[in-house]
């Protein structure tokens, strides 16, 4: 079933401003958490720049945890709101904050969405390490820094890249093309939405190493790979899909394979 079928207007209650808002709190207050949970990973990844700054973890971590709430909780509620016309919706948590339980089917295919994300780790870290390699990685991380760093990609990437900007260029297409169930304009919002996803980590990228033409080619082929897998999830399936296979695809990266 997909995310257009299981929130056909009769009985998605979107319509209703209320369950935007809390859709978009429970999103908003785990983007916060994921924040805290990446700095242990940028840490480790970028220790000068961190000893750079005054303001002690005790008091930096909180603020930056509260910012990313606060910008996750807006980027979400945009998106459920522009989501509406075009039937691109957070489902589960949706009915969750509404207390109705857990869609039927859900578990199946979340389940088969995290399989996708694992799949998906396991090919980029392949291609990492062959066809684009380029020798060292520079400084790492331990696993299970790189485990608590995969929530902020899970969550907080996704709920900017998928849940908000995807959504806004497709409400967008549809407004040039007029039919939001249009493979073609379904698809070209996906692949719009991963070639943003991908470019947005190229200043982390160039942070570790001179961004050499090979070294983009690198960011951008494996995160637009990624981003195409999450998007389709959340264009057929709903938002939680897209979240559960990026985090998957992180572990994998991150943490498996760090």
């Amino acid at each position: 079933m997909t995310s257009r079928e299981q929130n056909a207007p009769p009985t998605r209650g979107s319509a209703h401003p209320a369950g935007d808002l809390r859709t978009a709190l429970c999103w908003g207050a785990a983007a916060g958490l994921s924040v805290a949970l990446l700095f242990p990973y940028m840490l480790a990844v970028w220790p000068a720049r961190f000893a750079a700054i005054r303001v002690p973890l005790r008091v930096l971590v909180p603020a930056q945890a509260l910012q990313g709430a606060l910008v996750g909780f807006g980027l979400a509620w945009l998106g459920l709101r522009l989501g509406r016309a075009v039937g691109l919706d957070s489902p589960i948590v949706r009915g969750l904050a509404a207390g109705r339980g857990w869609p039927t089917g859900a578990g199946r295919t979340l389940a088969v969405a995290a399989v996708a994300g694992l799949g998906v780790g396991l090919l980029l870290a392949g291609l990492d390490r062959t066809v684009l390699d380029l020798g060292d990685p520079g400084p790492g991380a331990d696993r299970w820094k790189g485990l608590l760093a995969s929530f902020y990609g899970g969550v907080t990437e996704e709920v900017i890249t998928r849940l908000f900007l995807m959504t806004l260029v497709l409400r967008l297409l549809t407004a040039l093309r007029g039919d939001a169930r249009s493979t073609a304009v379904g698809l070209a919002a996906v692949a719009i939405a991963a070639a943003a996803f991908a470019a947005a980590h190229l200043p982390a990228a160039g942070m570790l190493a001179p961004l050499t033409a090979r070294g983009v080619t690198r960011v951008m082929v494996l995160n637009s790979l990624g981003g195409l897998v999450f998007g389709w999830l959340y264009w057929r399936h709903g938002f939680e899909h897209a979240v559960a296979a990026h985090f998957c695809a992180d572990v994998m990266l991150h943490a498996v394979f760090a």
